[in-house]
């Protein structure tokens, strides 16, 4: 997968996650997403739980204080899908 592709996967998850109310049409890959939108610890969990169901990469629980934007969880994704 290339970068947009992910990010585009990401922005439905959110969607999925936060539902389409909760995510701003004008997402700012670079501001953390809880900035952005109303998004709790809780919603953060099953929007992993999200990326592992439909990528298959596995985030352990020490890398989610790196993985506060969009650009930083597509970073983290891109390389690790086949």
């Amino acid at each position: 997968m290339q970068e947009i592709e992910v990010r585009d996967l990401l922005v439905g998850l959110l969607q999925r996650v936060a539902g389409s109310d909760g995510v701003p049409d004008s997402l700012d890959d670079n501001i953390p997403m809880h900035e952005q939108m109303q998004l709790d610890s809780m919603d953060f969990l099953d929007l992993v739980i999200e990326i592992r169901k439909e990528t298959n990469v596995n985030i352990p629980e020490t890398d989610y204080k790196n993985l506060t934007s969009i650009a930083s969880l597509v970073a983290y994704i891109t390389p690790r899908v086949g």
